[in-house]
C-alpha cells in the first residue's frame, strides 16, 4: 500500500546504500512517497534530478528538490527553466543553492512583473550588474535604494551612457572626416 511505501520512502531518504532504481521508482511515485526521497536521498545525481525535474510536472516534486541541502547550478538552471514563480522563490531562498548569472538573469526576465520574485532576488548576494539594472526600476524603493547604494548602479549606468556617447561622437566626426 502507499501508506508502507511512504512510510519507507521516509525511512531511507538519508540512506545512501539504497539502490539508486528503488529511490527513482520511489521519486516517481505519489507525492506522499515521492518528496522525502526527492528532498533528501544523496542517492540521486545531477542528472537524476534534472531528468525528473523536466519530466515532472508536479510542482510539489519540483518544490522538494529546490529546497534539497545542496542544489548544484546544473539542477537551479532545470527549475528556472520551469517559470513557476514559487519553485524560483524557494530557490532563491535556498542558502544551499548554487545559481549561475544566467540563471539569475533568466529569473529577472522571466518574472519581471512578480514584486515578490523580484525582491527575493533583490536579496541575493553578488548579482550581476544586468540583473540589478533589469531589476531596479521594478521593486520597491527601499530595495532599489539599496540595490543602486550596494551595486553603484548610478554610477555604472552613467559610465556606461557616457561611454555610449563618446563612440556615438567618434563615429560622427569619422564620418564628417570621410564626406570630406
Amino acid at each position: 500500500s502507499w501508506r508502507v511505501r511512504e512510510l519507507l520512502a521516509d525511512r531511507l531518504k538519508h540512506n545512501v546504500q539504497v539502490p539508486r532504481d528503488i529511490v527513482l521508482h520511489m521519486a516517481s511515485d505519489t507525492d506522499a512517497v515521492a518528496l522525502p526521497v526527492l528532498s533528501a536521498s544523496k542517492v540521486l545525481s545531477d542528472a537524476d534530478l534534472v531528468g525528473i525535474v523536466r519530466q515532472s510536472p508536479n510542482v510539489s516534486k519540483l518544490l522538494a528538490i529546490s529546497k534539497r541541502d545542496s542544489v548544484s547550478e546544473r539542477v537551479s538552471e532545470a527549475l528556472v527553466e520551469t517559470q513557476y514563480a514559487e519553485v524560483a522563490t524557494s530557490l532563491l531562498s535556498n542558502h544551499g543553492a548554487a545559481i549561475s548569472g544566467r540563471s539569475l538573469e533568466r529569473i529577472a526576465e522571466d518574472f519581471n512583473a512578480n514584486a515578490e520574485v523580484l525582491e527575493i532576488l533583490a536579496s541575493q548576494r553578488d548579482l550581476p550588474i544586468t540583473v540589478v539594472e533589469r531589476i531596479v526600476s521594478k521593486v520597491s524603493q527601499d530595495v532599489a535604494s539599496r540595490l543602486r547604494q550596494d551595486y553603484k548602479v548610478a554610477e555604472v549606468k552613467v559610465e556606461r551612457d557616457a561611454g555610449a556617447i563618446r563612440e556615438d561622437v567618434m563615429v560622427r566626426l569619422l564620418d564628417q572626416e570621410l564626406e570630406n
